[in-house]
């Protein structure tokens, strides 16, 4: 059974592969991302984003739990899910909630780093309030 969107981007997140991430979004993506008070659009400037973001030591996303929608022709999956960043024995960790809206790839869309069939269009996460 393949992965759902949510599950490769985690996959694709924890490979610290910049083109791996990119590849799950649509060209005129939006994300709304967990830190920075900034909203993204379109792959110039998603991709800075997570450029930063892989600076941090070895950053790690992990599913906490998440519930998906599904109607003809998109997928919403929304829950929870914690970063983790820094050396081993003193790691930082943000718990964050978020929502993936994805929609059908382009036909013919083919790539071994997004084989969900799916291209994330809205993407918003948020670190939850303490």
């Amino acid at each position: 059974m393949k992965d759902s969107p949510l599950q490769q981007w985690i996959k694709n997140f924890n490979s610290h592969q910049l083109q791996q991430i990119m590849t799950m979004y649509a060209p005129g993506a939006i994300l709304l991302p967990t830190f920075s008070d900034e909203m993204l659009e379109g792959y110039e400037q998603i991709e800075p984003y997570f450029i930063n973001l892989f600076d941090k030591e070895s950053p790690e996303c992990k599913l906490t739990e998440f519930i998906a929608q599904r109607g003809e022709g998109w997928i919403c999956e929304s829950g929870f899910y914690t970063f983790s960043w820094g050396p081993r024995m003193d790691r930082e960790f943000a718990r964050a909630r978020f929502t993936f809206f994805s929609t059908p790839a382009p036909r013919g869309f083919v790539d071994w780093a997004n084989p969900t069939g799916w291209q994330i269009a809205t993407h918003h996460s948020s670190e939850e309030p303490e």
